[in-house]
């Protein structure tokens, strides 16, 4: 038996919100539902050849099920990913070189969903 991971499954409460949020940032959108109010709405991004799904989040419950994921992505010039996202109006941290000796930044999304982005 074969696995390799797929991608990643975010759950949102305004999962067109969401979409537009990921949309910004510059990630490759593969397919939109035609509907935002359709109770199974999904976007799908291709993240340098994973895939991203945000689906709304209709589980009714104010705690319920949605749980906050954390997006790992390389990023090739970080500093500029940085300013531009800044300029953009996103709240991102400033890189940050780590013990590591690579680079981190973080972005979170409107349902706290972290994006780590490395160079």
């Amino acid at each position: 038996m074969s696995i390799q991971f797929s991608g990643i499954n975010i759950l949102s409460k305004d999962a067109y919100k969401a979409y537009e949020f990921y949309k910004g940032l510059g990630f490759t959108v593969k397919e939109v539902d035609d509907d935002p109010n359709s109770e199974w709405w999904c976007a799908t991004f291709d993240i340098g050849g994973l895939t991203l799904w945000i689906w709304k989040d209709h589980s009714g419950k104010e705690n319920g099920k949605n749980t906050t994921m954390q997006i790992v992505v390389k990023c090739e010039d970080i500093q500029k990913s940085y300013e531009a996202f800044k300029a953009a109006g996103y709240a991102v941290s400033q890189p940050e070189k780590m013990f590591y000796g690579g680079w981190e930044m973080n972005l979170t999304d409107l349902d706290g969903n972290q994006i780590l982005f490395l160079n």
